[in-house]
């Protein structure tokens, strides 16, 4: 009986090391990896991970560039994934970019791939979670007193990723004309010469 105790803890323990490789934090950047795509998420909240910080050996479909992952996508779900004809480097980060902003009270500042920041001030990475098939990572931040509180989210089965945004007035006065936007500029296989 201990013995079988013993090989199912070893089994579990297993199990968890091996996913959390796929998928983690890393110094102060997170990969979320899946199936049929791959996020790079950096410490200032937008994708892009910071130069030179891909790992060797991370299992990536990165196929070079700028030395950072913003978002894969394997599309055509082909197996395995075709590193030289795959339709997928969605958003590469620097200039093309990702980034995400807000305006308070005719303010407006922003955390950017090709700019950099932070506009809005950075507590982070944190709270990295495997439930299921899902993977998901919070990053916080606050700018003028909100906090601005950021969920992405990746079920490892598909293609595309949520990202789950709220903010909240962390003062006692009321704040007007508060807006948060964010964008990515798409890069479909701009390292491959397609534009």
């Amino acid at each position: 009986m201990k013995l079988l105790k013993l090989n199912l803890l070893t089994a579990l323990a297993l199990t968890l090391f091996f996913e959390n490789v796929n998928a983690q934090i890393i110094g102060t950047n997170c990969f979320l990896m899946g199936t049929n795509q791959e996020i790079g998420i950096h410490t200032n909240g937008y994708e892009g991970t910071s130069p030179g910080s891909i790992p060797a050996p991370f299992p990536t479909h990165y196929r070079g560039g700028t030395s950072r992952l913003a978002f894969l996508s394997n599309a055509d779900l082909s197996v395995p994934w075709s590193t030289l004809n795959y339709m997928g480097d969605v958003i590469m980060p620097g200039s093309p970019e990702g980034r995400f902003g807000m305006e308070v009270a005719g303010t407006t500042v922003w955390n950017s791939s090709a700019t950099g920041g932070p506009g809005i001030t950075s507590y982070g990475l944190s709270n990295y979670t495997i439930y299921g098939r899902c993977k998901s990572v919070d990053w916080d931040g606050n700018y003028s007193g909100i906090n601005v509180h950021m969920t992405y989210i990746m079920d490892t089965t598909k293609t595309y990723y949520r990202i789950l945004v709220s903010l909240t007035n962390t003062t006692p006065a009321p704040k007007t004309n508060v807006f948060f936007y964010k964008s990515l500029d798409p890069d479909n296989n701009q390292d491959i010469g397609w534009g």
